[in-house]
């Protein structure tokens, strides 16, 4: 069991980046990146009014997409 798991690789999420999909899925001004990206550290305030920062991801994956709304009650979305 100990060589097993000594000699079998580790199996790892793929990270992409958008020059690693298809064009057509990419706005044209971000298809150039070759590298991997990162978002700007960041505070906001989640739907219980509880302050979310960058740290409270530390060391997991995490897919980001920030919008903003202005609905005047329950959004559509």
């Amino acid at each position: 069991y100990l060589f097993y798991n000594a000699l079998t690789p580790k199996k790892l999420l793929p990270v992409y980046s958008p020059a690693m999909v298809n064009a057509e899925l990419v706005p044209e001004e971000i298809q150039h990146i070759r590298k991997y990206h990162t978002i700007a550290d960041f505070s906001l305030t989640n739907q219980n009014g509880e302050t979310i920062t960058q740290e409270d991801y530390k060391d997991k994956i995490y897919i980001a997409d920030f919008f903003f709304t202005t609905c005047p009650s329950i959004c559509p979305i």
